[in-house]
């Protein structure tokens, strides 16, 4: 099962977001299915090689589900969710 990422370049300005040439580079993730789990994910953005990995680079990255920080590496991530991850931003959308 592959997912879909589109890249989207929005710039942020007073809490709205706009869409220009420069600007924070937002990532939307397409979710197969009703969810990914965090190892899922962190596989999938080959952040880590084996889902093995996740529980030690959570302990040492932060991560940032939903503005709060996540270290749980079976967390569910749906559409919709935020995620905050060495710096990128991705949003997660259903196929």
């Amino acid at each position: 099962m592959r997912h879909k990422i589109e890249f989207h370049i929005k710039k942020r300005y007073n809490n709205q977001v706009w869409q220009g040439k420069w600007g924070d580079i937002i990532k939307k993730f397409t979710i197969k299915g009703e969810y990914i789990t965090l190892a899922q994910f962190l596989k999938e953005e080959s952040v880590i090689s084996s889902g093995g990995q996740a529980k030690w680079y959570l302990k040492e990255n932060p991560v940032k589900l939903n503005s709060e920080l996540e270290d749980r590496r079976g967390k569910k991530i749906h559409a919709g969710d935020v995620l905050n991850l060495a710096g990128e931003e991705y949003e997660f959308v259903s196929e």
